[in-house]
């Protein structure tokens, strides 16, 4: 109940992740995440999105990235549709739940939509104490819809921590259609 839909398992790393097209569905069962990391130091290496229809689901990790208690690598995303969520505590594309981080997030292309539940849609995850936070977040293009869907977390950037740090490195905007909406609280 702890896995990652593709990627670690719990408290097993998962090594590099590389998508080329396809249609997938990953879901995260219990705190994996859809496409990362499971559950207590499943860390998964860099993912690689290239094309494809892909929807990943997280429930305390996120839908692409890192795990509950754990890390991921460097994201980047080359297009594709891609639909990326989390259910709960974790970003859409980025950081899961409770002292987890992930690397990097890069997008060049793609048509993207990143729903966080108390964490970002894209960045940082959220967290009741410790840290839960994403590399620095660079957007070169494609078109985008970032959400923060429950309360507290950015669009893109930071989730929630009311003792702790759900930041994200330095944004980057160098293209594409971008809307981001943040928390309603």
């Amino acid at each position: 109940t702890y896995g990652a839909g593709i990627g670690g398992g719990h408290e097993s790393r998962g090594g590099a992740i590389t998508i080329n097209g396809g249609t997938i569905t990953a879901t995260g069962v219990g705190y994996g995440s859809g496409i990362g990391g499971g559950k207590s130091n499943s860390n998964s290496g860099d993912i690689m999105i290239t094309d494809g229809t892909i929807t990943a689901t997280g429930s305390y990790g996120a839908g692409i990235g890192a795990g509950y208690t754990s890390n991921s690598g460097k994201v980047t995303i080359n297009g594709g549709t891609i639909i990326a969520a989390s259910s709960r505590y974790g970003a859409g594309i980025g950081a899961g739940g409770l002292k987890s981080r992930s690397g990097d997030i890069v997008v060049n292309k793609g048509d993207i939509t990143a729903t966080g539940i108390e964490g970002a849609g894209i960045g940082g995850g959220s967290t009741s104490a410790g840290y839960s936070s994403s590399g620095a977040i660079i957007i070169n293009g494609g078109t985008i819809t970032a959400t923060s869907g429950g309360d507290y977390g950015a669009g893109i950037g930071g989730g929630h921590a009311p003792q702790g740090n759900c930041s994200s490195g330095d944004i980057a905007i160098t293209g594409g259609t971008i809307t981001a909406t943040g928390g309603s609280t």
